[in-house]
């Protein structure tokens, strides 16, 4: 376990950060403390958001209190840091978290799919077979889910697919688009505006609010990209009910 630090976030939350650089390894300790809690959750936790280097952890203090009496030391707050530094300090299980299979994601690379894989291949000086090669090469870290409803935000691509947002975002992307932006990589669950360089297009449904779970990744997952084409695009698509 890298160094940490746990800080108050006003008197119903407590912030683990595991440093300020976006990287596999704080990207893999926040999903692994996330699921210690989600197996053992803390007295009077409620909620959990995970960000790319920071797990904050909500909680009501009045549980807290009536459950924890004999073991406050100090303020609620308090309690709660320890708690999260004990466990921590304990050890969470990063190599099991790491043997569990990435979700294979198929995306259609091709045509109207990806109207700006040329524009990509263009600004890396590669060939589009290259970039699409690169893209499905790396097995990538959902960092947080944002943006709108299902969107995850996942890296890092190989650093020969960095490229900037388009100068000028469109009004309208299809669901299930799949683009670059820095070296991040992320998926339009819903059809919304947007800036980043869509290079191709899965038939997946990242968000269904009458699913359960409702988003298909959640922050944490490991994911690989598998390049289809449009025959095999139309038999996995997913009809709208």
């Amino acid at each position: 376990m890298g160094a940490w630090r746990v800080y108050a976030l006003g008197d119903r939350a407590v912030t683990v950060s595991f440093g300020d650089v976006v990287s596999e390894d704080a990207a893999r300790f926040v999903a692994s403390l996330r699921r210690s809690l989600e197996l053992q959750p803390l007295a009077g936790m409620e909620e959990m958001v995970p960000s790319y280097t920071t797990l904050t952890v909500y909680y009501d203090p009045e549980r807290i209190r009536r459950s924890e009496a004999g073991a406050l030391a100090g303020t609620v707050s308090d309690w709660v840091a320890k708690a999260l530094g004990d466990r921590l300090s304990d050890g969470v299980d990063g190599e099991a978290e790491a043997l569990l299979p990435p979700v294979e994601v198929p995306v259609c690379y091709e045509g109207a799919f990806a109207p700006d894989l040329d524009v990509v291949a263009g600004h890396t000086d590669l060939t589009a077979d290259k970039v699409i090669e690169l893209h499905t090469s790396v097995t990538y870290r959902v960092y947080l889910i944002g943006f709108v409803p299902g969107f995850p935000y996942m890296g890092m691509t190989d650093p020969r697919l960095e490229v900037p947002r388009r100068a000028e975002p469109r009004l309208r992307i299809a669901a299930g688009s799949v683009g670059l932006a820095g070296r991040q990589t992320g998926i339009y669950p819903i059809e919304t505006p947007g800036g980043w360089q869509v290079i191709g297009r899965t038939p997946l449904r990242l968000f269904d609010a009458r699913r359960e779970p409702c988003c298909l990744l959640e922050a944490g997952m490991r994911v690989r990209f598998r390049r289809i084409g449009k025959d095999e695009f139309e038999s996995l698509s997913e009809p709208w009910h």
